[in-house]
């Protein structure tokens, strides 16, 4: 367990599961690694989101039937299509291509792309009004209801 513990650490990843009432709800914070365009960068990016991090977190919550409350600084973008946030930016990065097929495979939703969520931009640049974008994330379980 120790291993496990500063694995999740060393990732920036906290996970606190709340055990009340019918199913479980893990809520799990993450940092992801920002994204500079370099081959490297994007290497190290893969790594965190695919297997053994990321989605693998996710599989084992599954696989236990519980609930995912993901919420994370991404450092990710995932376009104003159908598949990404209404109002934001055409701009898909790397990382947003991978947490894209990541939502779809594992069954999750973006709720930042649902009329739950009101605001839209999670960081603007205070000396440039139009420098503005979304890189903070909440993910769930397509199954909860946390209205």
């Amino acid at each position: 367990m120790e291993d496990e513990d500063e694995r999740l650490e060393a990732e920036e990843i906290l996970i606190v599961t709340v055990d009340k009432g019918r199913c479980p709800l893990n809520i799990m914070t993450t940092y992801g690694k920002q994204e500079r365009g370099e081959a490297e960068a994007k290497e190290d990016i893969a790594r965190q989101i695919d297997r053994p991090m990321w989605e693998q977190i996710i599989i084992e919550i599954q696989q236990k039937e519980e609930h995912i409350l993901w919420i994370g600084d991404l450092n990710v973008k995932v376009r104003n299509d159908d598949q990404g946030i209404k109002g934001s930016h055409a701009e898909i990065t790397h990382g947003g291509k991978r947490i894209r097929k990541l939502i779809k495979k594992r069954n999750l939703q973006l709720m930042n792309a649902t009329e739950k969520c009101t605001g839209l931009w999670t960081r603007k640049n205070t000396q440039r009004n139009d420098e503005r974008s979304i890189r903070d994330y909440v993910i769930t379980s397509q199954t909860r209801n946390l209205s």
